[in-house]
């Protein structure tokens, strides 16, 4: 989780510990749980990787892109072949090339699509996100 520079996550949040893959049971709100077909109670929350009929996907959140130890390898090491991620990364003048590369190189690296989600707007304080999202596979960006 990002907690340096502008981000503060650790206020609000505790981070996941990234050695930890098991999955653990959530516990949803009793307003999900009466929207549910089946009354489910709990769902399963943490790294793993969604198999659906021809392919398998998983994601990966924000932060975990710009790190030395990237989630995406693991992942796409145990077969995964789209990675999504949803981030919060804010504007900085050249910072859009950075991006370009990390995912560029994180699909090639990995012959995976690599679908990338920013905000767009601004945080209602001092920062600006610049949406800049797209998808990329095997290092070449497609959308």
């Amino acid at each position: 989780m990002a907690d340096g520079n502008n981000y503060r996550e650790n206020r609000n949040f505790k981070p996941w510990n990234i050695d930890d893959y098991n999955l653990q049971d959530f516990k949803l709100p009793f307003c999900v749980q009466n929207a549910t077909s089946h009354n489910q109670k709990t769902c399963k929350m943490g790294i793993a990787i969604v198999s659906c009929n021809d392919t398998e996907i998983a994601t990966e959140v924000c932060e975990e892109l710009w790190v030395p130890r990237n989630i995406h390898v693991d992942l796409c090491l145990d077969g995964a072949e789209i990675i999504s991620n949803s981030s919060g990364s804010h504007h900085e003048l050249r910072k859009l090339d950075y991006r370009l590369n990390l995912i560029q190189n994180a699909s090639a690296r990995n012959k995976c699509v690599y679908m990338y989600s920013n905000l767009k707007g601004g945080d209602g304080g001092r920062l600006y996100f610049d949406g800049s999202s797209m998808i990329s596979m095997n290092g070449e960006i497609y959308a």
